[in-house]
């Protein structure tokens, strides 16, 4: 199947493009105090976690593949993530940067030629909380949130982590053999990460 890096790159910033309320336009750059909130669903808040609640550190590239639709997409990633902050720098095909993202504990710093600056880039982050971050801290946070999380072991070298509203499961993730599977039911968005994790 024929795909365009691109188009992939739309894909995975999707909900923010969706969820943010912003006007489009401007200068591509849109620096944001942190910790800010995002909606996880349409009444429900959820509060970014600072970096220090990071889980294991990474420095590694990644390979993400995602669905949307019926259509399928790939994208180049390399990121960057301790205690101290969130760095995640996009390629397309050609090894061009796509877009950096920056999150430290005072602030989120988005830059792209692609993407206008009213992108809240703290949906991405959310995301990527609730796929590496400490499972004790985004359990509490969701839950001051109005979600739940439940944690469970899925086999041999397997940790799965579902969120709940009420008892709707709107977000699954499967972590093994250095493959992350990532299901958001509630938004209709799916993706997978392949790295050494």
């Amino acid at each position: 199947m024929r795909y365009s890096k691109s188009r992939f790159i739309l894909l995975l910033f999707m909900p923010a493009l969706v969820l943010s309320c912003a006007s489009r336009g401007g200068n591509k750059k849109a620096p944001s105090t942190a910790p800010g909130q995002v909606y996880l669903t349409d009444i429900c808040k959820y509060t970014l976690l600072p970096p220090l609640y990071h889980g294991n550190a990474l420095d590694m590239a990644q390979q993400i593949s995602a669905s949307y639709k019926g259509s399928d997409f790939l994208l180049d990633a390399w990121v960057k993530s301790d205690k101290n902050e969130i760095f995640i720098s996009l390629f397309n095909s050609f090894g061009s940067n796509m877009g950096e993202l920056i999150y430290r504990e005072d602030e989120i710093y988005f830059s792209s030629p692609v993407f206008p600056s009213s992108l809240k880039s703290e949906y991405i982050i959310a995301d990527f909380q609730l796929c590496f971050y400490d499972p004790v801290m985004v359990g509490k946070a969701l839950e001051e949130s109005g979600l739940s999380l439940e944690l469970s072991a899925g086999g041999e070298n397997t940790e799965i982590r579902r969120v709940f509203y009420k008892k709707n499961k709107i977000i699954e993730i499967c972590k093994k053999d250095g493959r992350i599977s990532y299901a958001n039911f509630l938004r209709d968005y799916s993706y997978t990460i392949d790295g050494a994790f």
